[in-house]
């Protein structure tokens, strides 16, 4: 309606010259030409800037102005143009411009998530699979001194604990033949004494031999039962960042993708609109054209020929195709270095397997929940007056004397926690809260090892305090 006023107002001085009236002064078109900026710039998209609400309503307009001959003021149409060509096409072009470069953003975030999962396996594997490595290496090592150490003594003809089965087994019986008296049967075992039999030095000296070949071994076997703890902790550690990663991937890729759907599916609907506009604005360019081809110097108007409108009328406006680009599939994630891990079926088949009569009893990698578990929900049945018989599970049974014990700590001699100096791996089986003094998380369920860390307990209970783990046992 305000285009179609400020038109309408226009034309009407052109018919009071051509029927002999007054042309009008040279302040008339500039009001209008005022009043016609005015109006087209408030008449403004709320999604671009500087774009008309409505070009096809415009365009309808003067549609009607050509059919019916008339008109508008020569500065007018030159106005229209000047704001279609400098102010409302740039602006309609800065807002599709910035809608693929939100369509560029969109991907690269998905790609930024693969970028993402991938330099964190990277990193993962050069510092938690390197230290992996390196204890598996060193329990590896530790078994097979064991093992060494074991045969050594059990079977080396020249170990003190062979030489001393020997000696006992072939130690001559102490047998007083009959019908000796005292004085003979004394000379028996004095002479018996320096024999094999009661070889009371020897015996010693291979008695004591065996007895420190035995604690050596015993030595060796508690350093590899710690180097196994510690090998079967990194490596649970290892896993726990590996799944954490492809979590974090499933998680953001899926988001990603779902933000970029989203935006396409907007745009989409936006440049329907932006062809339809461009359409019309082009049309009414070439009106504006044909208007401005010639100017009647008596009346400041358009002289033109009306077949001239006949190539605006047949005008088509073929918009280029957008393209919204193709979202980057989800690298893969994989967890099969993993797989094997303490506590699976395969695990000491793959890492134990030449040493398996050696090694402790494998502690497997918790499981940890934030909750206590709970039953389904029962099924729909007839209304019966009994009381349910599913019942949640009751917690963990604690013994009588059951107390919170230190097991691990966030940071070794942390400046908040000096006197904290055990390595950020609990072992427990039972409950495990995370935190310091009266402040803690809620207790995981845990049947092995847990990291003690924010990351793993999902809370800081006290931001920039070194914190601990503290395990309370179950029954076992």
């Amino acid at each position: 309606m305000a285009v179609t006023f400020v038109l309408a107002t226009a034309v009407v001085p052109a018919n009071q010259c051509s029927s002999g009236g007054e042309c009008p002064s040279d302040d008339e078109p500039q009001n209008l030409v005022l009043l016609l900026q005015t109006k087209l710039r408030m008449n403004v998209l709320e999604d671009g800037p500087s774009t008309m609400k409505n070009p096809s309503a415009m365009l309808t307009e003067l549609e009607g102005m050509v059919r019916s001959g008339e008109t508008p003021a020569f500065d007018l149409v030159t106005t229209i143009k000047s704001l279609i060509e400098d102010d409302i096409m740039p602006g309609l072009q800065i807002t599709q411009d910035a809608a693929a470069e939100a369509t560029r953003d969109a991907l690269r975030e998905i790609q930024l998530c693969n970028n993402e999962s991938k330099t964190d396996e990277a990193n993962i594997e050069a510092s938690h699979q390197v230290s992996v490595n390196n204890a598996r290496s060193l329990h590896a090592a530790c078994r097979e001194a064991q093992k060494m150490l074991h045969d050594h003594n059990l079977t080396d003809s020249d170990s003190y604990c062979v030489k001393l089965g020997e000696f006992l087994h072939g130690a001559t019986p102490l047998e007083i033949p009959e019908g000796h008296n005292r004085d003979e049967s004394v000379e028996y075992v004095q002479d018996a004494s320096l024999e094999n039999m009661c070889g009371r030095t020897k015996v010693c000296e291979l008695d004591d031999g065996c007895t420190a070949a035995e604690a050596e071994l015993e030595d060796k076997k508690a350093e590899c039962s710690a180097n196994q703890r510690s090998f079967e902790s990194a490596f649970c550690i290892w896993k726990i960042k590996l799944e954490t990663n492809c979590r974090n991937l499933d998680t953001c890729h899926s988001a990603a993708v779902a933000a970029h759907d989203s935006h396409v599916s907007k745009t989409r609907a936006l440049v329907e609109k932006w062809d339809v506009e461009t359409a019309a604005l082009h049309k009414i360019l070439c009106y504006c054209n044909v208007w401005l081809a010639e100017k009647d110097d008596c009346d400041n108007r358009s002289k033109h020929n009306v077949t001239q409108f006949d190539v605006c009328k047949d005008l088509t406006y073929s918009p280029n195709p957008v393209n919204y680009g193709t979202q980057a599939a989800k690298v893969a994630c994989l967890l099969t270095s993993v797989a094997n891990h303490p506590g699976s079926s395969g695990f000491v088949a793959q890492e134990y397997s030449s040493f398996a009569d050696f090694i402790d009893s494998v502690v497997p990698c918790a499981e940890a929940t934030t909750a206590l578990p709970t039953t389904e929900a029962p099924t729909t049945e007839p209304p019966t007056t009994e009381a349910p018989t599913t019942e949640a599970p009751a917690p963990l049974p604690l013994p009588a004397q059951a107390t919170w014990e230190q097991c691990a700590c966030e940071h070794i001699e942390h400046p908040t926690h000096s006197d904290c100096t055990e390595t950020n791996i609990c072992q427990c089986r039972g409950e495990v809260r995370y935190g310091h003094g009266d402040t803690w998380s809620d207790p995981k369920l845990v049947d092995g090892s847990i990291e003690c860390t924010t990351e793993v307990f999902g809370t800081d209970p006290l931001l920039r305090q070194g914190k601990e783990c503290q395990c309370m046992h179950s029954f076992t």
